[in-house]
C-alpha cells in the first residue's frame, strides 16, 4: 500500500469513528495526525520530506489565491485600507501563471476576472449537476435513514432511475 493510500485510509477511518455526527475537518486532521504519527515514529510509514514541503507551498499559493479577492476588494472600496505587504500577495493569472499584486497589468486584472467568470459557470454547473442527483437520491436516504442503509438495501440507483434507463 502507497503512503497516500495508507493516509487516505487512516483519514477515513478517523472520520468514521465520530459516526452519525461526523466530524469537523481540523478534528478529524488531527485524530488522524495522531496515528500517523506512531507509523512514523516505529519506522512504519516514511514521509517525503520534499513532498511535504510541496504540499506546504501550494498551500501557502491558495491562501495568497484566497486573499487575492479581498484584497481588490479593499482597493475598490477602501474600506479596510492596502498594506505594503498585500503587494506581495501572488495572484493567479490566465493559464496558471502567477505574480504578485504590485506586478499586475489591467491585462492580468482582465484576465482574472475572464477565470472568475468560467469559474463561476462551472461552479453553476456543478451545482445543478449534483442537485439533480440529490433530488433522485433523497427519498431513499430518508426512508432507509443513511446513504449506507440505502445502498445496502439495494436502493442505488432508485427505482424511477432504473425505469427511466430501461
Amino acid at each position: 500500500m502507497s503512503n497516500r493510500e495508507i493516509i487516505t485510509r487512516v483519514y477515513r477511518e478517523a472520520v468514521m469513528s465520530y459516526g452519525d455526527d461526523g466530524v469537523d475537518r481540523p478534528e478529524a486532521i488531527e485524530s488522524a495526525l495522531a496515528t500517523l504519527m506512531v507509523e512514523v515514529r516505529a519506522g512504519r510509514l516514511e514521509v517525503d520530506v520534499e513532498r511535504a514541503l510541496r504540499s506546504e507551498l501550494q498551500k501557502a499559493d491558495e491562501a495568497d489565491g484566497r486573499s487575492a479577492d479581498a484584497i481588490l476588494q479593499r482597493a475598490a472600496y477602501g474600506e479596510v485600507p492596502l498594506l505594503a505587504e498585500d503587494l506581495d500577495v501572488i495572484v493567479t493569472l490566465g493559464g496558471g501563471r502567477r505574480k504578485a499584486w504590485c506586478d499586475v497589468t489591467p491585462l492580468d486584472l482582465k484576465q482574472m476576472n475572464d477565470i472568475r467568470f468560467e469559474n463561476y459557470r462551472k461552479v453553476k454547473r456543478s451545482y445543478l449537476d449534483f442537485n439533480a442527483a440529490y433530488m433522485k437520491v433523497r427519498d431513499v436516504v430518508l426512508q432507509h435513514q443513511t446513504f449506507g442503509a440505502a445502498w445496502k438495501a439495494g436502493g442505488f440507483p432508485p427505482a424511477e432511475a432504473s425505469e427511466a434507463v430501461a
